[in-house]
């Protein structure tokens, strides 16, 4: 019973310290003049994904992506979003990490957490919008959100309780 307390209180602070808000590092640049690309990175959290992965529980992010027009008189309207989920399941036995995207469902193994926890915290060079769907006259702002599952739940359940903090907002411009 004490261990079964000790399991509860261990899982319950890595729950709590993953939906603590953690800071992101958001680099949005143009490509070529016709497209916004972005650079994302988890700068706060990755010693809690690490001492979960390295428990044998497996982590799941949803990354979205929500591009919004800035209406002056009225609430925002949703231009665009995008979703991106990653999984990373451990094995014990192997010492080794799954990286799954879920999107397209490509999975490849690893055996260092450093590459599985940088899988899971980092986006380098991601499409974010083509520059000829926005229009030069208007305001447009970019919104990062994430949420985290851990272990083998059902899929979108902890939605119904947990709902995503804003980690990063920025202002889309064009040239």
């Amino acid at each position: 019973m004490y261990r079964f307390f000790l399991f509860l209180s261990f899982f319950y602070s890595i729950i709590s310290t993953l939906h603590a808000e953690p800071s992101l590092d958001v680099n949005l640049y143009q490509a070529n003049d016709q497209s916004f690309y972005g650079d994302l990175k988890l700068q706060q959290g990755t010693d809690q994904v690490s001492q979960t992965l390295k428990a044998g529980i497996s982590i799941r992010f949803n990354w979205e992506i929500r591009i919004e027009k800035v209406n002056p008189y009225w609430w925002n309207s949703e231009f665009a979003t995008l979703h991106i989920s990653r999984q990373v399941i451990p094995d014990l036995v192997s010492r080794g990490w799954t990286l799954v995207d879920q999107a397209n469902g490509i999975s490849r193994r690893v055996f260092d957490i450093e590459s599985a926890i940088h899988f899971l915290i980092s986006f380098d060079h991601v499409p974010i919008v083509d520059q000829s769907l926005l229009q030069q006259d208007k305001r447009y702002h970019l919104l990062v959100t994430l949420r985290s599952h851990e272990g083998a739940s059902i899929q979108d359940v902890d939605s119904w309780f947990y709902t995503p903090k804003t980690l990063a907002f920025t202002e889309l411009k064009l040239r």
